[in-house]
């Protein structure tokens, strides 16, 4: 029984296995006790919007944890167009921004690698920067297609 206890505690030192290599220290992971660093796991969902976004969610808050997220702002070379004289600052403002309609429809386009993410949201563009219960732009619903075709789904 000695002998077996031996051969398990040999094979979980450190020192004798060869898969249990030291991870750098280079990333944000801190040491664990055993003096390996300890290497969060991405999960798969961490990038799909369904896991964070919520319908009727402040657009603010839905961008800030679309940018946590590694989402990109897509900028529009079409959005001056779409915006009019009127509404073009916006267009550098805010650079997701395709179009904001008449009737308070807000289009916005991020990107994650291949991924292209649209999101309609309603309400009052002046509450883009608002988080909470207090925006008056929430989030309404969101698409994501392959950003290699540039088609935009979402065009109110």
């Amino acid at each position: 029984m000695a002998l077996i206890s031996n051969i398990l505690l040999c094979a979980c030192s450190p020192s004798s296995s060869t898969s249990n290599t030291p991870v750098s220290s280079a990333s944000s992971a801190s040491p664990s006790s055993n003096g390996y660093a300890i290497k969060p796991v991405a999960s798969t969902n961490a990038l799909s919007p369904d896991s964070f976004l919520k319908k009727d969610i402040a657009y603010a808050d839905a961008r800030k944890a679309l940018l946590a997220q590694g989402w990109m702002p897509e900028k529009d070379t079409d959005c001056k167009a779409n915006m009019g004289a009127d509404g073009a600052a916006k267009c550098d403002a805010i650079p997701e921004l395709s179009i904001y309609s008449d009737q308070g429809v807000l289009v916005v386009h991020f990107r994650h690698g291949l991924q292209r993410l649209t999101v309609r949201s309603y309400g009052m563009l002046s509450d883009w920067e608002v988080p909470g219960e207090n925006s008056r732009l929430r989030v309404t619903d969101w698409q994501i297609s392959n950003a290699a075709t540039k088609g935009n789904p979402a065009t109110p």
